[in-house]
């Protein structure tokens, strides 16, 4: 009996397996143009990032963590004391919380291990501050929400008998630093449309309250003496510790939305300064503090920190972290642009290394691209398309991008980029071979402004090549005819625009494929927006036209409404925020049935069935979430079997304009692949035992593992990457049998363990 309610619950987990698999990432080795190795080439682009220390591994070594405006996501990279470089550990994005606009961590608490700060308007709905409590369970992190017993889980402080959040615009970056030295974590920041810091004091240590709370009071509405000017980022101070700076004439009482602060000692005499970020300013100034511990008081100010000759220059609205980026012991500053869709989308994390001393800092700029030098990065809104370009029996690949933000325009410099693939069938490597491929910028520096261009291939014309369609904002196409021939390097005539009048309105994501199978090739587009039928009535998230041409001549009617076309296609809604989807649409033909998959805006990748026969029916959702891919907002995908094992690979694109590689458990035959094709032999003992037992394999295990109880409670939870025989300990666990399962490269293990 016991036999059989184990089998239960093993198959009750599968099942719930099969719609949540987490695939991993995969590595696949790409160069830049001029053959060197790019080491975080997959990361996925960065663009509005925040720069936090963490040790995410545990090590005892302080790591760093970006957390990316564009999209919401953490990016983990770990230190490697040996070669003092850092890696890119994807594995550890999923142990942070999901947060939303920004985060700064430090440790509250002082437990030495560094808490979550974060803003709480897209996650609480008021403008405030939300904290999440670090510690270590079972040997890893976890995360828990500090909760003041107030209406929302924000930071509180007293007003007369009442209590009111802390505020601070979403848009802003507060400080978090012990501002008067008394041993506890302060917070000084811009109120919403105020042109003054306001300085809330933590009294925990005053009032012998516990270091695992917090508590606030308004200790100063003009901390620093200090005013911003509502128009610009000038900044007048004041000639006395006693008062505030004068306001600016004509006297302006509120100011225009959007500044960071961070507190740090930039010249080495132990009283906190600050660096201002400001809406309307490419640079950072400094204020430096002439007060005393007590009492802040900034003095002096530079307004092209941190000197004339390598003074911050980013669009736009510029944040500052202070942390220590070698592991010299000392200081470092770090600078990103803090406004979403105007600001530098590359080169765009500015590094200026302390190369003084505790006393006498210096700051040297070091590099204007920390990390991202390193990636694939075309911007903003990136879209990987496989297809063998040179005909060679190797996938290469092709992206396309909403394109690089240019100054002092509403432009986008958006291009097509042409990886060729430089390795073998077993091993795949990637090379640059052109960043502007087709020239299709050309189509975004005009005055018709077309970017988010968005490639799919396909044989059009019937003459035995693959032709180019490539969607873009505005809700059209470009058509470009391959003349080259069967079996021969792609050659393209002239870009058509637009093709044939047909639009999907905004944001169109084509993608070619004979839908009906009357061997004609049809075009199936996502949008920007869900759409309504011709009673205005929600329908679906695809278009789609069906070719009514002949083989060699493709007929288009723009029509949407007119049947065969339609704008509800499968009738199949994806989820979106206010009716925006960014649907993206890449259909596979698993030996004779077609599934479609597409991310969405909120970066989930959907697997759609029911599709053959069924054009003018009601698709079936096969999978909402598929793989759990965690790239952040807007994922594109597209798929292919990059090394040749018969397994489905997956290139995604995102917001912030990078792609990411992974493996999927999908076959080519539309089969999952399962563990019983596994080389590798793990075991589990001992078995039965009284708590502890090992994972033992003659290989790293790289994966995560989990254990239930006999109801089917998920009881613990962990992921591997370091070891190949991993020992874990459940002493405190009741007795009984215990499903334990582990997922390894993409293959499911599951073993039965019984605890007496």
């Amino acid at each position: 009996m016991r036999k059989t309610i184990c089998l239960l619950i093993a198959l009750i987990i599968l099942s719930k397996e099969s719609q949540s698999q987490i695939f991993d990432t995969k590595e696949v080795t790409f160069e830049s143009f001029d053959g060197n190795p790019l080491r975080f080439a997959t990361v996925g682009g960065i663009d509005n990032v925040q720069v936090n220390e963490f040790d995410i591994d545990m090590d005892g070594i302080i790591d760093l963590v970006l957390f990316d405006r564009a999209g919401d996501l953490f990016l983990p990279f770990r230190y490697d004391p040996i070669t003092g470089l850092y890696e890119y550990s994807p594995k550890f994005k999923r142990l942070f919380p999901k947060m939303k606009d920004w985060v700064i961590a430090r440790d509250y608490n002082q437990d030495g291990t560094m808490d979550l700060f974060g803003s709480c308007f897209n996650t609480e709905g008021i403008p405030g501050i939300e904290v999440y409590k670090a510690k270590k369970d079972q040997g890893q992190w976890a995360f828990e929400k500090f909760d003041m017993k107030k209406q929302f889980k924000a930071l509180y402080f007293p007003i007369g008998n009442s209590n009111v959040q802390i505020p601070v615009d979403y848009s802003d970056l507060p400080a978090f630093d012990d501002v008067d030295g008394d041993g506890d974590l302060d917070i000084v920041l811009y109120e919403p449309g105020n042109n003054k810091v306001t300085w809330f004091q933590n009294v925990v240590k005053e009032r012998g309250f516990s270091m695992d709370t917090l508590a606030y009071v308004y200790s100063d509405n003009c901390y620093g003496r200090f005013v911003e000017s509502g128009f610009t980022s000038e900044i007048k101070l004041s000639g006395s510790s006693d008062t505030c700076a004068n306001l600016f004439a004509p006297v302006i009482t509120s100011r225009h939305a959007g500044s960071t602060i961070v507190s740090l000692d930039l010249n080495g005499d132990a009283l906190r300064d600050v660096l201002i970020g400001d809406l309307t300013n490419t640079g950072l100034i400094a204020l430096y503090n002439g007060g005393n511990k007590n009492q802040a008081w900034m003095r002096q100010q530079l307004t092209h920190w941190p000197s004339s000759i390598d003074s911050v220059n980013i669009a736009i609205f510029l944040g500052a972290f202070d942390v220590d980026v070698d592991h010299d012991g000392l200081r470092d500053v770090v600078v990103a642009p803090n406004q979403r869709g105007i600001s530098d989308n590359i080169i765009n994390l500015w590094y200026y290394k302390n190369t003084g001393t505790p006393n006498k800092p210096n700051f040297q700029l070091q590099t204007k691209d920390l990390f991202g030098e390193q990636m694939i990065d075309v911007g903003s809104g990136s879209d990987p398309c496989f297809v063998d370009y040179n005909q060679d029996g190797l996938m290469d690949l092709v992206i396309g991008s909403e394109g690089f933000f240019v100054r002092g325009t509403n432009l986008r410099d958006a291009r097509l980029f042409l990886f060729e693939n430089i390795g073998t069938k077993k091993i795949p490597k990637f090379k640059l071979v052109d960043s502007n491929y087709l020239s299709f910028n050309q189509f975004s520096l005009n005055a018709d402004a077309h970017h988010s261009f968005m490639p799919s291939f396909g044989d059009l014309d019937g003459d035995g090549d693959l032709d180019l369609i490539v969607g873009e904002n505005q809700g059209q196409f470009f058509y470009c005819e391959n003349i080259a021939g069967a079996g021969k390097k792609f050659n393209f005539k002239k870009a058509v625009y637009p093709y044939q009048d047909l639009s999907v309105k905004s944001n169109s994501s084509p993608f070619l494929v004979d839908l009906n199978r009357d061997g004609f090739i049809d075009i199936v587009s996502g949008t920007k927006v869900n759409t309504n039928n011709i009673n205005n009535q929600a329908c679906g998230s695809f278009y789609y036209f069906q070719n009514q041409g002949s083989k060699n001549s493709p007929v288009f009617d723009p029509d949407y409404y007119k049947a065969p076309n339609t704008n509800c296609l499968g009738k199949i809604i994806i989820n979106s925020i206010s009716s925006k989807s960014y649907t993206c649409p890449e259909i596979v033909d698993f030996n004779g049935s077609y599934r479609l998959f597409s991310g969405n805006i909120y970066g989930e990748l959907k697997m759609i069935g029911a599709i053959d026969g069924n054009l003018d029916g009601s698709f079936s959702m096969l999978n909402p979430n598929f793989g759990q891919i965690h790239e952040g907002e807007r994922l594109t995908v597209s798929l292919a079997d990059l090394d040749d094992d018969g397994v489905l690979e997956i290139a995604t694109g995102n917001s912030r304009g990078g792609i990411s590689i992974y493996g999927s458990n999908l076959k080519t035959d539309g089969t999952v692949s399962s563990n019983n094709q596994s080389q590798v032999k793990i075991s589990l003992s001992p078995n039965p035992s009284s708590g502890l037992f090992e994972l033992n394999s003659p290989e790293v295990l790289k994966g995560s593992v989990a254990l239930y109880n006999m109801e089917g409670k998920l009881e613990f939870k962990s992921i591997l990457n370091s070891e190949a025989n991993v020992r874990f300990n459940f002493e405190k666990l009741e007795k009984g049998i215990y499903l334990v399962k582990l997922i390894n490269r993409n293959e499911l293990f599951c073993f039965k363990w019984i605890k007496i």
